[in-house]
């Protein structure tokens, strides 16, 4: 099996599946506002690269599915009314189109789906969409963020992760790694969120229902101006590891 889902056939597909477990490999991303300094689609563009980069170590343990590109942005649309390029689903949205994606993959004997996800707005549906995979149609999902693996060893974060919120020296970080020609390094500039003793995210542990333009102006949040391409190879690296193992434990499990 080659690593796109799209390009197999039918027959070679459902044989293949029938055979041994195969993962199916499903990144999940946004198109939205990320300050100056980094494109529109950011977070599709490192879920894209990181499962790309998947398929080809974990060549037919896998097959890889195009990705869904559009995800749940709302909180990055502003009240405003200057021009805005963000653009955003409805979380029921997202979980019903993964929905038929699972159902079309049990229909072909893939039992396993891995939601590689590269947007925090997304997690939420994802997990709902996960446990109906497992639910209706009998797929062992797993919802998994680049960021879920936690940090490198080798990098000393230059502010804590939980304020680099977007757009910040993380993301800019991975794509100076993945794309550096669609970062502007010199409009990458601080934008930090008021800090303080609060319980709400992102000081605190407690979520709510933030608005980008509750935390800062301007559409990103944190430090972009402390991003480094070694950085961002060193993120890579770390997440596509870890991303290696959860496909392992995967294939193995029995359902």
């Amino acid at each position: 099996m080659t690593e796109r889902y799209e390009d197999q056939t039918q027959d070679k597909l459902t044989a293949t599946a029938a055979g041994r477990p195969v993962v199916a490999l499903l990144p999940v991303g946004a198109v939205e506002n990320h300050g100056p300094h980094l494109p529109l689609g950011t977070d599709h563009l490192i879920a894209d690269a990181f499962a790309e980069r998947l398929a080809e170590e974990c060549g037919e343990e896998v097959c890889r599915l195009p990705a869904l590109w559009l995800g749940v942005s709302g909180e990055h649309v502003s009240d405003n009314e200057a021009p805005q390029a963000t653009l955003s689903i409805e979380a029921s949205t997202l979980i019903e189109t993964i929905d038929g994606i699972a159902a079309g993959l049990a229909r072909a004997g893939v039992t396993r789906l891995l939601l590689m996800n590269g947007h925090g707005g997304n997690v939420a549906a994802l997990s709902i969409a996960a446990l109906n995979a497992r639910r209706q149609h009998g797929i062992l999902a797993a919802n998994a963020h680049w960021l879920d693996f936690g940090l490198p060893p080798e990098i000393s974060p230059p502010t804590e992760t939980r304020a680099d919120v977007h757009g910040g020296w993380l993301e800019t970080s991975l794509m100076l790694a993945l794309r550096p020609e669609l970062v502007s390094t010199d409009a990458a500039t601080a934008n930090p969120t008021i800090s303080g003793n609060s319980l709400l995210f992102p000081s605190g542990p407690v979520q709510w229902g933030w608005k980008t333009d509750d935390l800062a102006p301007g559409g990103w949040v944190g430090r972009p101006d402390l991003a480094t391409a070694e950085t961002g190879q060193h993120l890579l690296t770390h997440a596509l590891k870890h991303f290696r193992l959860l496909v392992t434990e995967m294939a193995e499990r029995l359902l």
